[in-house]
C-alpha cells in the first residue's frame, strides 16, 4: 500500500507534461465511431489506433479498453453524443491534446495500444453494463482490429471501475481473457465469488482507491483486494497491487496522475505494469460430436490440444451431462468412455498449461436406442423379402413394397408416452406413402417416403408414434402404388414422460436435545402411498427408520415431520415416496447440521430440471431467491421461509432454455451469488 501525501499527484501530473511532451507524437489517430451497433447497449466508442497501424498488416497490439463513469453515457449516433467521453472521460481527452504516450517500453520491448473506450446507451443510474455486454465490445474488438488475444487489458474509474471487476468476476471463462486490469475508485460492492473467480483465474489487478472518499466507500477496494490475497497469495505478489491515497481535501477522482502515466511505483507507470502479463494461449480440442447406437456401449475420446511452448502438464476429461459412464483414463488425451445408455453426454476435456494457464473444450456424444432391422419382421404379406443394398447402413433391407404389402413387428414398450420413431428408407419412385397401425388396425401416423434417387441410396424419416405400455404389435403397411425399400427403425426415447408422483419443495434437518428433527414440503401428489424416512452414516447405505402416511392426491403444499430420536450428528437422511405402483421417488439427500455448519451451497451444476439449494440457518429467516439470464432479465422468483437447521429448497429450473444463469440469495444481511448452466 502507498500513502501520497497533500497535492502528490497534482504536482506530479505537471512535472510530467513538462518532461515528457517531448516524446509524444502529434499524429496519433483517435476516431469517433457512431452506431457501430455492437448490441443494444453499446452504439458508439471512440477508437484509438498507434502510429504505424496497418489494418492489412500481420503485427498484434495489445488492446486496453477504457470504461468511464457516471455521466458518459448516450445514443452513440452522433459527434455531441460521443463528446460526452472527452467531457467525463480520460484517456480519449489525452489522446486528443497529445497528452498520451505513444508507446511503452517494458522488460526491453516496446508496445503501442490498440485503445477503445464505449459509450453506453442506458444510463448507470438505471443499471450498469451487464458482461456479456462486455463480452460483446471485446469479440468486437478481436474482429474488427488487429488484437494481440494475449493482451487484453480493462481499465477502468469510479462507476467505470465497476465493470472490470464485474467481467472478469462474473466467470472464469471472461477472467482468463483478460491479462490485467486497473480499476480505479470503484464502485464495484465486493464478493468472495466473483474475487475467487479472478484470484483462480490469475487475472493481474491494481486497483486504486482514495481512503478518505466521499463517493464511493474505500472498503468496497480494499475488501476485493484483501479477498484476491487470502492464501494461497498471488504469484508473483505484484499480480495483486494496491494504492490507496489521501489528499486533501477529500476526494473521488484520482486526477489524471495514474492515466498520463505520470503516478509510477517501482518504475512503472499502470500500462507498463499491465503490460507485464500477459495470457498464454493454451487450445484444448475435445474431438467431433459423435452418435452411436445400442448395443454398443463405449466411445473412444480423442482430445488434443497445446501450451504456448506446445506442451501442456496436465489433462482431465469429466463428464459435465448426462446418464451414468465411466472414463477410463480421464488424464490421457485419448481415452474410452465405457458403461453407455440411452441419451446425451456432454464431456469436457481440461488442460492446464505450464504457466497455470486452462483451456477447456467440450464434446457430445448422443447414444441413441438398438435398431430393429426391417427383416427381422414377425409377420408379413406380399412380395417383400430381403434384398442386398449397397448405400444401406447395415448392408440388407427389404424390398419392395407394393400397395398393400406390410410387415408385423412385435415390440415392447416400457412406459406410454409418444415416441419418436426413425424410418431409414429408399425410394425410386416418387411419391411412396406408409401407415403405421397398431394391432387393432388403428394408423398411428402416415410416412411419405423421400425421394432417394436410387433404391439402395437410403435417407432417414421420423415420425411421433403414441405407444401403449408392455408387448404390442406395429404394422407397417404401404399406401402407394410406388415401392419404396425398407432398412431398419428405431424407436427413441419418449418425448412425454409421466410425472412423478410427488415433488419435493423442501427439505430440513435440524438437531434439538441430541435428536434431528426432519421436515419436508411438497408441492404436489399423486398416486402417493407413503414416505419412508431413511438415515445413513455415509451417504452410501442408507437403513429406513420410520414410514410416514402421505395425502395420496393433493395439488396443494403438503407438510410432513419425523424425529430420529436415536440422532444422527454427522449423518445423512433422504426421504423415499412410494406410489401406490410401487415405484419410489427420493428426495435430495441432506445432513444433519448436529456437528457441521454448512452455510450456502447450490448442487448439481450444471442443471437438468431443478437446482437444490443449501442453506443453514441458526434461526428462522427468508430466503429470497432471483435467477436471471445472461442479459440480466428475471427469469424466476422464489421467497421462502425457513426454519432453524439445515435447509434443502428446489429451484425449478426444467421450463428454462439451456445457457447461462445466475442466482442471487439474500437473507438477513447476507447475499450470495453463483452462476449456474442449465443443460
Amino acid at each position: 500500500m502507498k500513502i501520497a501525501q497533500q497535492g502528490v499527484m497534482k504536482r506530479i501530473s505537471i512535472i510530467f507534461s513538462f518532461l515528457f511532451t517531448f516524446l509524444l507524437a502529434h499524429s496519433q489517430v483517435q476516431t469517433n465511431r457512431y452506431n457501430v451497433n455492437i448490441n443494444s447497449n453499446i452504439n458508439g466508442l471512440v477508437e484509438y489506433l498507434p502510429q504505424g497501424y496497418n489494418p492489412a498488416g500481420s503485427e498484434k497490439y495489445p488492446l486496453l479498453i477504457s470504461f468511464m463513469g457516471l455521466n458518459a453515457q448516450g445514443p452513440g449516433n452522433d459527434a455531441t453524443s460521443l463528446e460526452l467521453l472527452y467531457q467525463f472521460g480520460f484517456i480519449p481527452r489525452l489522446v486528443r491534446d497529445n497528452q498520451f504516450p505513444t508507446s511503452f517500453t517494458v522488460n526491453g520491448q516496446t508496445f503501442k495500444f490498440i485503445i477503445i473506450t464505449p459509450q453506453f446507451v442506458i444510463n448507470f443510474n438505471t443499471r450498469r453494463p451487464r458482461p456479456v455486454e462486455i463480452n460483446d465490445l471485446i469479440n468486437y474488438s478481436i474482429s474488427h482490429y488487429n488484437v494481440d488475444t494475449s493482451r487484453i487489458y480493462l481499465l477502468g474509474n469510479s462507476s467505470g471501475a465497476e465493470i472490470p471487476w464485474n467481467y472478469t468476476g462474473f466467470s472464469s471463462y471472461y477472467a482468463n481473457r483478460i491479462a490485467a486490469m486497473v480499476p480505479l475508485s470503484g464502485t464495484q460492492f465486493p464478493s468472495e465469488e466473483k474475487a475467487n473467480k479472478i484470484k483462480y483465474a490469475n487475472t493481474a489487478v491494481w486497483a486504486f482507491h482514495n481512503t478518505n472518499d466521499p463517493n464511493v466507500p474505500f472498503a468496497f477496494t480494499r475488501d476485493f483486494i484483501d479477498l484476491l490475497r487470502t492464501p494461497p497469495a498471488p504469484s508473483p505478489a505484484d499480480r495483486v497491487r494496491s494504492t490507496y491515497l489521501t489528499p486533501s481535501p477529500p476526494a473521488h477522482d484520482l486526477s489524471y496522475g495514474p492515466y498520463t502515466g505520470a503516478y509510477t511505483e517501482n518504475n512503472l507507470n499502470i500500462y507498463q505494469w499491465m503490460l507485464q502479463y500477459s495470457r498464454t494461449i493454451t487450445k484444448a480440442n475435445a474431438g467431433s460430436d459423435q452418435d452411436i447406437t445400442l448395443p454398443v456401449t463405449s466411445v473412444q475420446l480423442d482430445g488434443s490440444g497445446s501450451g504456448p511452448n506446445g506442451n501442456t502438464n496436465s489433462r482431465n476429461w469429466v463428464k459435465v451431462s448426462g446418464p451414468a459412464a465411466t472414463i477410463t483414463n480421464p488424464s490421457s488425451l485419448n481415452t474410452t468412455v465405457t458403461g453407455l445408455t440411452v441419451g446425451t453426454y456432454i464431456f469436457r476435456l481440461g488442460l492446464t498449461d505450464n504457466n497455470t494457464q486452462t483451456a477447456t473444450d467440450d464434446v457430445t456424444i448422443r447414444v441413441y436406442p438398438a435398431r430393429r432391422q426391417a427383416e427381422t419382421f414377425n409377420a408379413s404379406n406380399g412380395g417383400v423379402l430381403t434384398v442386398a443394398t449397397v448405400a444401406s447402413e447395415d448392408g440388407t433391407a427389404l424390398g419392395y413394397f407394393d400397395l398393400g404389402d406390410w410387415v408385423d413387428y412385435n415390440i415392447n414398450v416400457p412406459t406410454a408416452g409418444t415416441y419418436p420413431v426413425r424410418f431409414r428408407l429408399s425410394s425410386f419412385i416418387y411419391p411412396a406413402q406408409f401407415q403405421v397401425k397398431n394391432s387393432s388396425g388403428t394408423v398411428l401416423t402416415t410416412v411419405d417416403v423421400i425421394y432417394t434417387e436410387s433404391w439402395d441410396t437410403f435417407a432417414t424419416n421420423t415420425r411421433n408414434v403414441a405407444l401403449i405400455a408392455g408387448d404390442q404389435t406395429i404394422r407397417i403397411q404401404s399406401t402407394a402404388n410406388n415401392g419404396f425399400g425398407f432398412n431398419w427403425f428405431q424407436i427413441m426415447e419418449s418425448t412425454t414422460q409421466t410425472p412423478l408422483p410427488v415433488n419435493f419443495s423442501l427439505f430440513n434437518a435440524n438437531c434439538v436435545n441430541g435428536a434431528v428433527n426432519l421436515l419436508w414440503k411438497t408441492s404436489g401428489e399423486t398416486d402417493s402411498r407413503n414416505f419412508s424416512v431413511e438415515r445413513s452414516p455415509d451417504g452410501r447405505s442408507w437403513q429406513s427408520i420410520g414410514i410416514v402416511a402421505s395425502s395420496g392426491q393433493s395439488t396443494l403444499e403438503r407438510s410432513y415431520s419425523f424425529t430420529d430420536n436415536a440422532g444422527n450428528p454427522a449423518g445423512f437422511y433422504r426421504i423415499a415416496e412410494t406410489a401406490l405402483n410401487g415405484r419410489k421417488t427420493y428426495s435430495s439427500v441432506i445432513r444433519s447440521n448436529c456437528s457441521t455448519n454448512q452455510v450456502f451451497s447450490v448442487y448439481p451444476n450444471p442443471v437438468i430440471d431443478k437446482a437444490i439449494v443449501n442453506i443453514s440457518a441458526d434461526q428462522t429467516i427468508k430466503l429470497n431467491l432471483t435467477l436471471t439470464d445472461t442479459r440480466g432479465a428475471v427469469v424466476k422468483q422464489q421467497v421462502v421461509s425457513l426454519p432453524r437447521g439445515t435447509n434443502q429448497v428446489a429451484l425449478e429450473m426444467k421450463s428454462l432454455p439451456k445457457g447461462s444463469y445466475t442466482l442471487n440469495a439474500q437473507w438477513e444481511n447476507e447475499r450470495k451469488s453463483i452462476q449456474l448452466i442449465k443443460n
